[in-house]
């Protein structure tokens, strides 16, 4: 499967380290194939220190490699976005002003979307 994200988008926006699981990858790849829109990422992985600094929850799914940030603004956008997440089986979501969050965290609550 073609991979849409870049190793620079899917690691630490501060350190380089780390990047996206396979698992979630997969499916992140699935559903911007599926959208047919770029997936402009904001944020892949992050270490402690930077989701730290930029006031990231504790137990982040994006210090699993789980998660992605998708800039987004447009509210037909957002529901392309959305709507190709959920068909690949991401089922949380969070809706933000500039942003669309996507994890894949199994150890969480499924069959979410929150708004802030």
């Amino acid at each position: 499967m073609l991979n849409y994200f870049t190793e620079n988008e899917q690691s630490c926006n501060c350190c380089g380290e780390g990047g996206l699981e396979d698992i979630f990858l997969g499916k992140i790849n699935q559903a911007r194939r599926n959208a047919d829109i770029p997936f402009k990422v904001n944020r892949g992985y992050s270490c402690v220190e930077h989701n730290l600094k930029i006031g990231g929850s504790k137990t982040s799914s994006h210090l699993k490699g789980l998660a992605m940030d998708i800039h987004c603004t447009s509210s037909i956008k957002r529901f392309i976005i959305i709507d190709a997440l959920l068909k690949v089986g991401i089922t949380r979501i969070g809706v933000y002003k500039n942003f669309i969050h996507a994890d894949y965290d199994l150890e969480k609550p499924q069959n979410v979307i929150w708004y802030k």
